[in-house]
């Protein structure tokens, strides 16, 4: 007689492991070499034009001067305008600027 208890899974075989052992090999091996050579690609090509503001890497390195943006904005079919943004690489000015204006002190 056979001692197998379905609860324990006690019935399944080594033979039977063994069987679907190269089953779970031939899914699992791509899968784990794809994430693999994506984690790489993403790692060496910079943020992909997809993501979403998460997955990218925020902000700029903190540094003197600006970086400027130029932004276009239509509105109609023939009415473009072209807006030039400059934000300041500077934390001490970035954090001044979005202070509320009646809380900044006058000199």
């Amino acid at each position: 007689m056979e001692r197998c208890d379905p609860a324990l899974l006690s019935c399944i075989t080594a033979d039977e492991i063994l069987t679907i052992l190269p089953f779970i090999f031939v899914v699992l091996g791509p899968l784990i070499v794809w994430l693999f050579v994506r984690s790489q690609l993403k790692k060496h090509s910079g943020p992909h034009p997809y993501q979403t503001p998460d997955e990218r890497e925020r902000g700029v390195e903190p540094g003197e001067g600006q970086s400027v943006h130029l932004v276009h904005q239509g509105k109609g079919e023939n009415h473009i305008t072209n807006v030039i943004m400059r934000h300041t690489k500077d934390p001490q000015q970035h954090a001044r600027a979005m202070m509320p204006a009646k809380a900044r002190k006058k000199d």
